[in-house]
C-alpha cells in the first residue's frame, strides 16, 4: 500500500453521523467513508474521493462488508456505519476475508524493545507495565519470542511512545488508537529499526484496565505488538487482531486465532531427541528426532552466531541418531531405523546441502555412537540385538564402501567412544553388571582390539572426553544420582585413577572441553533444570562447585562455537529445541535460555 494513502486522514466521529446511503445517492461528507476504504486496503488508490457511492464505491464497501459479515453489501447502511465509525487500529486490513492473516516473519526470535516519550494521562510505571505485560503474553505464545527491555540509546528493536494525534509518520486524527509497523521487509512506515508502536495521546482516554470512555493500554499494545510480529487483522470478532476496539473493555489473552496466526507464521518443530555438531565452516548445527520419527535439521547462518535457520526435514523413521564430520568436511548422521537397521545420510558438499538419500547399513542394533579414527575413516559402534559391542567402519577416508559387521563381544547397555591421544580410539561400556568397562585398538585406526577391562563402580549413564594434556577422562551418574569421574593416569594409557565423587544429583550429563582447555560437565538436576561444573585449571581440579543454568527439561547436547564459546541444547518441557551459551570464550556469564528457531 502506498504510504500516502497511510497518511490520508479519516474522521471516524465524521462517519458517524453519515445518513444511510445508496448506489447512486452522494454527501459531501461520504468522502471520509472513500478515504476509509482507501487507507485500510478496499478501494484502489487512483479512485476519486467524490463523496458519491458510485459503482466503484460500493464494490469496495461490499468488500469491506463481507470480510466483516455486516450491512447489506453495496450500501452505505447503519449497521456498515456503526463498524465503520467504531475507534481502531490504524493498520490496514488485509483485503481476503480470511481469519488470521500474517504478512512476514522477523529472521530471529529474540527481541528488544525500549520506551520513548510515555502518555500524560498515566505515570510512566503504569503504562510500561502495562506494555511488558503484553510482550510477556506474546512471548508466552509458544512460539519462542524473547523481548529484552533496552535503552533508547541501545538500538532496540521496537520503540513505544505515546505522540499527538496528528503523528507525522502515520496519522492518528479522527479516532484511531494507535499503530505499529510490520517486521523488516514488510514495513509500510519505516525503512529501518527501531519498528514504532504509537499510541494516540490527544484524541484518546488511556487507562490500566476498563473504564468509561478510556481504553486499556495492555489490550491496545496487544494489538499493535501482533502486528510488529508479522500478523495483519481478522475478520474473527473477539480475537486480540480484530481492527476495533471499543472503550471501558479489556482482552488481555491470545484468542485461538491469534495463536493459529502466530503458530503459522513461526512454525515449531517438537522433537523427541537432538545431538549437536560443528559444520567445516564453524557453524553449528543440530538434528533431532521429530514426533512423525523423521530426522530434521536446524543450523546457525553464521559462524558462532544466529539467527538460526527454519527447521527442515530430512526425511526417514528412526528411533537414535548419532552425528560425525568426515575428514573432507561433510557431516554425517548416522541413525536406527525402525526396522532396527543402521542407515546413513550425509551432506553431499562440506558444511552444506543437498544431504544424500538414506542408505542402509544394516544390522540390528539398539544403540549407537559414531566417531573418527585418526587416519580420517568414520567407525560407527553398535549394541547389538546379543547385547554384544559390534563396529562398522568406511574403507576409506570420507568415502564407502563400508566394512562388514565386526563383533567386539561383551555384554553392554550403554557406549561412548573416544579417541585417544595417541589416536586409537577406544570405547567405554556399562557392563550388565553396571560397572564401566572399557575397550580399545592396539594401534591406531586399527584393530585387532583389546580385550576388554574392568575400571569397576556402578554406574546408569556415562560421558567421556579428552583433557588437554591428553589423557582420557570418563563421567558417570553413579547409582547414588551423583557425578562421578575416573581418568587416564597418563597420555593414552592407564593405570587409570579411582573413582571420584563430584557430588550433585543429575539424571542426565553430557562432558565438553572449554577452548582455554578446561574439562566442564553438564547434567539435568533432579529439578529437570540444566547444572554445570567445571576444572578450575587445565586438564586438573579441584572442580567448581555446581552451578545451575535453569531452564531446559530433558536430552542435552554441548558443542564448542567456532569462537571459542561453548553452547548447550536441550529439549524443553514442550518437546522443542532451546539453547543456552556462554556470553565469552570459555566463560560466564550465560545467556538466557532461547527457543529454535529465533
Amino acid at each position: 500500500m502506498p504510504k500516502a494513502d497511510l497518511e490520508r486522514i479519516v474522521n471516524l466521529r465524521m462517519v458517524k453521523e453519515l445518513p444511510e446511503l445508496k448506489l447512486g445517492e452522494q454527501h459531501p461528507d461520504f468522502m471520509q467513508v472513500q478515504i476509509y476504504l482507501k487507507r485500510f486496503g478496499y478501494f484502489h488508490e487512483d479512485a476519486l474521493e467524490t463523496g458519491e457511492l458510485d459503482e466503484g464505491t460500493s464494490r469496495a464497501l461490499a468488500r469491506f462488508q463481507q470480510r466483516y459479515s455486516i450491512g447489506k453489501p453495496g450500501v452505505f447502511d447503519e449497521a456498515t456505519r456503526d463498524f465503520m465509525s467504531q475507534d481502531r487500529c490504524g493498520q490496514p486490513d488485509t483485503q481476503d476475508p480470511l481469519a488470521f492473516a500474517t504478512v512476514c516473519p522477523w529472521g530471529r526470535r529474540n527481541l528488544t524493545f525500549a520506551f520513548g516519550p510515555l502518555s500524560g494521562q498515566v505515570s510512566n510505571q503504569v503504562a510500561q507495565n502495562a506494555v511488558r505485560r503484553a510482550f510477556a503474553t506474546w512471548s508466552a505464545a509458544g512460539v519462542g519470542f524473547t523481548f529484552a527491555e533496552v535503552g533508547v540509546n541501545q538500538n532496540p528493536d521496537i520503540q513505544i511512545e505515546w505522540r499527538r494525534a496528528a503523528d507525522p509518520d502515520h496519522s492518528m486524527v479522527g479516532g484511531i488508537l494507535a499503530h505499529a509497523d510490520f517486521p523488516p521487509g514488510c514495513s509500510i512506515i519505516v525503512n529501518n529499526l527501531p519498528l514504532p508502536v504509537h499510541f494516540d495521546d490527544q484524541e484518546h482516554t488511556w487507562m490500566d484496565g476498563a473504564a468509561v470512555n478510556a481504553f486499556d493500554i495492555e489490550t491496545v499494545a496487544l494489538h499493535e505488538i501482533g502486528h510488529i510480529l508479522g500478523l495483519g487483522h481478522t475478520n474473527v470478532s473477539g480475537s486480540v487482531m480484530f481492527p476495533t476496539i471499543s472503550d471501558n473493555f479489556t482482552l488481555r489473552n491470545l484468542q485461538p486465532d491469534d495463536l493459529t496466526g502466530i503458530q503459522v507464521l513461526y512454525p515449531t518443530t517438537q522433537i523427541r531427541s537432538q545431538t549437536a555438531a560443528r559444520n567445516a565452516d564453524g557453524r553449528l548445527e543440530v538434528f533431532g528426532i521429530g514426533m512423525n520419527n523423521a530426522l530434521w535439521n536446524i543450523w546457525q547462518t553464521a559462524p558462532s552466531s544466529g539467527p538460526w535457520s527454519n527447521w527442515n526435514s530430512l526425511g526417514g523413521g528412526v528411533k537414535q541418531i548419532s552425528a560425525a564430520l568426515n575428514q573432507d568436511g561433510r557431516l554425517e548422521v548416522f541413525a536406527i531405523g525402525i526396522d532396527d537397521a543402521l542407515w546413513n545420510i550425509w551432506q553431499t558438499a562440506p558444511s552444506v546441502g543437498p544431504w544424500s538419500e538414506w542408505n542402509r547399513l544394516g544390522g540390528g542394533v539398539k544403540q549407537i555412537a559414531a566417531s573418527c579414527n585418526s587416519d580420517g575413516r568414520l567407525e560407527v559402534f553398535a549394541i547389538g540385538m546379543d547385547n554384544g559391542l559390534w563396529n562398522i567402519w568406511q574403507t576409506r577416508p570420507s568415502t564407502g564402501p563400508w566394512s562388514n559387521w565386526n563383533s567386539l563381544g561383551g555384554g553392554v547397555k550403554q557406549i561412548v567412544p573416544a579417541l585417544n591421544q595417541d589416536g586409537r580410539l577406544e570405547v567405554f561400556a556399562i557392563g550388565m553388571d553396571n560397572a564401566l568397562w572399557n575397550i580399545w585398538q592396539t594401534v591406531p585406526s586399527s584393530g585387532p582390539w583389546s580385550n576388554w577391562n574392568s575400571l569397576g563402580g556402578g554406574v546408569k549413564q556415562i560421558a567421556s572426553t579428552l583433557n588437554r594434556d591428553g589423557r582420557l577422562e570418563l563421567f558417570a551418574i553413579g547409582m547414588d544420582d551423583a557425578l562421578w569421574n575416573i581418568w587416564q593416569t597418563a597420555p593414552s594409557s592407564g593405570p587409570w585413577s579411582g573413582w571420584s565423587s563430584l557430588a550433585g544429583g543429575v539424571k542426565q550429563i553430557t562432558a565438553a572441553c572449554n577452548s582455554d582447555g578446561r574439562l566442564e560437565v553438564f547434567g539435568i538436576g533432579t529439578d529437570d533444570a540444566l547444572w554445570n561444573i567445571w576444572q578450575t585449571a587445565p586438564s586438573s581440579g579441584p572442580w567448581s562447585g555446581w552451578n545451575r543454568l535453569g531452564g531446559v527439561g530433558k536430552n542435552i547436547s554441548v558443542v564448542l562455537n567456532q569462537d571459542g564459546r561453548l553452547e548447550a541444547f536441550g529439549i524443553g518441557m514442550n518437546d522443542t529445541l532451546w539453547n543456552i551459551w556462554q556470553t565469552a570464550p570459555a566463560s560466564g556469564p550465560w545467556s538466557g535460555w532461547g527457543e529454535l528457531p529465533h
